[in-house]
């Protein structure tokens, strides 16, 4: 299986105290759905948060046909008290996460997207968390990691069961798809720059 992780593009919080994507999330969405048709993408989760499903409806129409919301991707829940790393059982109230938990949860996820979709190309639009979860449960760290993850930019896992217990290969981390190249020279260039800069990735 190969597994894409495409963080949500840049959000801002409304008059409603709801986040949404700016003007420039939703160019980052964009260009991040070209580089991902590109790459054949055939199966697409997302958070159901509102800022990723507005990611989603940004990345173009294809990529959505297959798949759908996953709650277990979305960002760890939020409280009051220490920062979510820091937080133990006895900090944490009812409906609230400790770190244990949302690794958990991510892990759940992708182990039965792992065995469900072994020779398919997955994409999860989520949130920046994820990210350091997956790192963390692919690698096999009890370490602390947090990863530099920027709006709207792709990092990509392959799994290869046959190795013994499977393996996890880091492909790239934290690609930008060209966007802001895009909006000069228009929607064309940008799908031939990123199917160009897929295959050097690849």
């Amino acid at each position: 299986m190969k597994l894409l992780l495409i963080r949500h593009g840049e959000d801002t919080v409304n008059a409603a105290g709801v986040r949404t994507l700016t003007a420039k999330g939703k160019q980052q969405s964009q260009a991040a759905g070209s580089w991902l048709r590109a790459a054949t993408i055939e199966i697409l989760y997302w958070s159901p948060m509102r800022r990723t499903f507005e990611t989603v409806h940004e990345l173009g129409d294809r990529l959505w046909i297959h798949g759908g919301p996953d709650s277990r991707i979305s960002e760890i829940r939020p409280g009051p008290g220490p920062p979510p790393r820091e937080r133990r059982a006895s900090d944490t109230e009812p409906g609230f996460e400790t770190w244990s938990d949302f690794l958990a949860r991510v892990a759940g996820c992708i182990t039965e997207l792992a065995h469900a979709h072994q020779h398919q190309t997955i994409g999860l639009v989520t949130h920046r968390g994820v990210f350091d979860a997956v790192h963390e449960i692919a690698s096999g760290s009890a370490r602390r990691v947090e990863l530099a993850v920027d709006h709207g930019c792709i990092t990509s896992w392959t799994y290869d069961p046959q190795a013994c217990h499977g393996r996890w290969i880091l492909n790239f981390h934290n690609y930008r798809p060209c966007w802001s190249m895009s909006l000069h020279r228009g929607s064309a260039y940008s799908e031939r720059n990123n199917a160009e800069a897929c295959d050097h990735l690849y």
